[in-house]
């Protein structure tokens, strides 16, 4: 999951991060041991290197003629443009345990709303932890194995061996319902609830 050496620029405290951003550059911080640094990054690379790696990223960076490896840490974007604003990077080092919240693409969606299904999300990402630059970018769940009124759990994923999933494995990822479906049971439970009390009254008269 590496990357092509990462060009980084140290940041001067004189530099606004509006002028920065204006001029084509993400702001961020390197956080270490017991010490931050604060740094600028390109935007175009930034923005291609999260695009194909994923916001879990770990890949070598070159800060003052010295490489280091780093993972990301968070992305802050542009609520309107959605282009990364901010970063926060972890220095990092091979064959060290990590944990991150990996996002879920579900695979297939199309099979299931050609039938008039719906998919009910609970969890869009998993906690997971594994050796550093073995994070994948997203974890694939192909929908093509389940039907109406089945449900997607954590017990169901399928990861490489030298992960863990940090969730417990019974909660829910996802639900396949009909639109409409969770009305619908939400109104029988009522009339169901309704009944029940007019027959407690109907004995205590």
């Amino acid at each position: 999951m590496g990357l092509d050496l990462l060009e980084l620029q140290v940041r001067t405290k004189k530099t606004k991060a509006n002028r920065l951003r204006q001029e084509g550059y993400v702001p961020g911080v390197i956080y270490g041991k017991g010490v931050s640094r604060p740094i600028i990054l390109n935007r175009k690379n930034l923005e291609n290197s999260v695009r194909l790696l994923g916001e879990n990223a770990v890949f070598n960076i070159s800060l003052e003629g010295r490489s280091e490896l780093v993972r990301i840490r968070e992305l802050q974007r542009d609520p309107l443009t959605r282009e990364i604003i901010h970063i926060d990077l972890q220095s990092t080092q091979e064959g060290e345990k990590i944990k991150a919240f990996v996002p879920i693409h579900f695979e297939g969606k199309h099979v299931l709303e050609k039938k008039g299904y719906i998919i009910n999300r609970q969890m869009n990402k998993i906690g997971i932890e594994g050796l550093a630059g073995t994070i994948p970018a997203h974890i694939n769940v192909p929908l093509s194995a389940y039907d109406l009124g089945q449900s997607i759990k954590v017990q169901d994923l399928e990861l490489a061996e030298e992960l863990s999933i940090l969730e417990a494995p019974e909660s829910i990822i996802a639900s396949i319902n009909k639109p409409g479906r969770e009305a619908e049971k939400l109104d029988d439970k009522a009339d169901i609830n309704e009944n029940t009390e007019k027959e407690e009254e109907g004995a205590q008269v």
